[in-house]
């Protein structure tokens, strides 16, 4: 049996061409979804150990069952102004249209969410602090869908490189509106 999407969409009206993601988060001082939790926990661990996790530790008996719902994200350039997506989770993936491995935020973000994005991701890797933020993407045809996003910075063995290690773990549907309201779709007159 397939597993429902993570966001899930109308396939049918979207291409990855046509995404752009809108965020609508808090930071959180603490998780509070059990998987992420769970993911800070075990980062934490290692830190306490003197070491970063490292992207060689993910695929282990410790993350499989979090893997279809995370992703990797790299600098798509020197300022790190831009990021790629350099592997994503199966839920993840199954979320958009096509597979997102490979695109840049700039691709699939709406722009006036590039910049602030990156800007975090940044201060993640630049200070190896992890960020949780809990909230609603918009722009998947699951306005309403609550989740919580974990970011750490993640080692890759290639000397001092980092990469960032999100996750997305569901809270269900609330309440809150769209912070980009759609646009009502007007009524053309038909032809007689």
């Amino acid at each position: 049996m397939a597993r429902p999407a993570l966001f899930g969409i109308k396939r049918d009206k979207f291409s990855l061409d046509t995404v752009r993601l809108y965020t609508q988060v808090q930071v959180l001082e603490h998780p509070e979804h059990q998987d992420a939790c769970y993911i800070m926990e075990e980062w934490q661990k290692l830190r306490d150990e003197g070491r970063l996790l490292h992207a060689q530790d993910l695929p282990s008996k410790t993350f499989a069952r979090l893997l279809p719902r995370l992703y990797l994200l790299e600098p798509a350039n020197g300022a790190a102004t831009d990021w790629r997506f350099r592997l994503v989770g199966t839920d993840i993936a199954n979320a958009f249209p096509a597979d997102p491995t490979g695109r840049a935020i700039s691709e699939l973000y709406a722009p006036e969410k590039v910049l602030s994005n990156a800007a975090v991701y940044r201060d993640v890797l630049e200070h190896l602090r992890p960020v949780v933020t809990k909230g609603q993407v918009e722009g998947l045809d699951r306005d309403y869908k609550i989740a919580e996003f974990v970011h750490l910075p993640v080692a890759t063995g290639e000397k001092d490189e980092r990469v960032l290690l999100g996750g997305v773990f569901e809270h269900g549907y609330g309440r809150l509106p769209p912070a980009f309201p759609k646009k009502d779709k007007k009524k053309e007159p038909s032809a007689s």
